[in-house]
């Protein structure tokens, strides 16, 4: 998945550290991904290249 960004980002433990005042409330989306995939015993990381992040993720097929 890839999605543009107009500011600069960072990643904190593998995930996007949001730029919202109230960050408790986001970012939920890609970590309950990144567990799923985990419990899945999957790969999940977070790239990002020329404005954009990219989110990838592996499932075992077994």
């Amino acid at each position: 998945m890839k999605n543009k960004v107009s500011n600069e980002i960072s990643i904190e433990n593998g995930l996007i550290k949001s730029q919202k005042a109230d960050e408790k409330n986001h970012g939920l989306g890609l970590k309950n991904v990144r567990d799923a995939v985990e419990r899945s015993k999957g790969i999940f990381d977070i790239n990002v290249k020329n404005q954009q992040f990219i989110a990838r993720v592996v499932l075992p097929l077994d």
